[in-house]
This record gives C-alpha cells, sequence and structure tokens, in this order.
C-alpha cells in the first residue's frame, strides 16, 4: 500500500545497517494506496493515512498530531450524543468481546465433544462423528452460546 521504502521517500534509508551493508535487498514497488482506495476514501481521511503510514520515521505523523488532523474536524461530523449513532446488529447477544468470545469457543469445544462422543456410541465412521462435532460446533457459535439450540450436542440439525 505504500510502497518500497527508498532514499526519496525516507531520509537516511541507505545509511541502515542492512541496507548499507547491502545484506538486504528491497525490490521497488510503487505506493498502491491512492490507486486503490482512493475511490471510497476521500480527502482528510486518506491524507491521515498516507501520513500515519509514512515509512520515513521522521515524517510520521506521531498519534497526538494524527488527533489535531482536519480528519476529525470536517463533515461528516459525529453526532454530539452517541446514541444518536444507533446501533450494530452483531448477532447473538450482540456481546462479542475477545474474553467472551473465547470463553464461548471454549464452551463450542465442550458441546463438539459431547456431540463426537455421542455420536461414537450410536456406532458412526469417524468422518460421520468429525462431521457431527462440527455441525455442533458452528450451530452453538452461531445460536450465540446457547446450548440445547441446534445440534446441542445430541446430533439433530
Amino acid at each position: 500500500l505504500i510502497g518500497s521504502p527508498n532514499a526519496t521517500l525516507w531520509e537516511g534509508f541507505e545509511e541502515l545497517k542492512l541496507i548499507k551493508e547491502k545484506e538486504y535487498t528491497i525490490s521497488h514497488r510503487d505506493p498502491t494506496l491512492r490507486t486503490r482506495y482512493g475511490s471510497k476514501i476521500k480527502g482528510a481521511a486518506l491524507s491521515l493515512m498516507e501520513k500515519l503510514l509514512a515509512l520515513d520515521p521522521n515524517r510520521r505523523m506521531s498519534a497526538s498530531s494524527a488527533l489535531t488532523s482536519r480528519y476529525f474536524f470536517s463533515e461528516p461530523k459525529a453526532p454530539v450524543h452517541p446514541e444518536e449513532l444507533g446501533t450494530i446488529d452483531l448477532g447473538g447477544d450482540g456481546n462479542f468481546h475477545e474474553f467472551q468470545t473465547k470463553q464461548r469457543r471454549r464452551e463450542a469445544k465442550k458441546v463438539s465433544e459431547e456431540a463426537a462422543k455421542a455420536a461414537r456410541e450410536k456406532g458412526l465412521t469417524e468422518s460421520e462423528v468429525e462431521e457431527e462435532s462440527n455441525r455442533a460446533y458452528l450451530q452453538y457459535m452461531k445460536a450465540g452460546g446457547i446450548k440445547g439450540a441446534g445440534a446441542g450436542g445430541c446430533g439433530a440439525v
């Protein structure tokens, strides 16, 4: 997206140890951020991205400078009251915090293991056991971690 580093884009680039000692060479690639995303990301946002992604650390925009960027003060502006933003339907119970997602995956794995055990007890082939196990896992995750919804380890679809 930002192209290859070179002496034009990065003052002192040729003095970097691996470059100077010719231990590492970099093939040339042109920046593509503007051409790839210029139609989707406009003006101040694209400019801010380019400044934050600058290869030369001396030219790269700091986080504190970024907060004063015109992007944050141009239209459309964020509403004064956060409730005006509305809500996003995340599915399930709408709570996708990383910790809860990891916990849900652990629970889904247990449901999956229960389904595999039940499938083996029914005398299914290993392929069918794996299929039942995967189905139980996916249905548990889609149901938002509600045991008994969908397969729930019982092999039902």
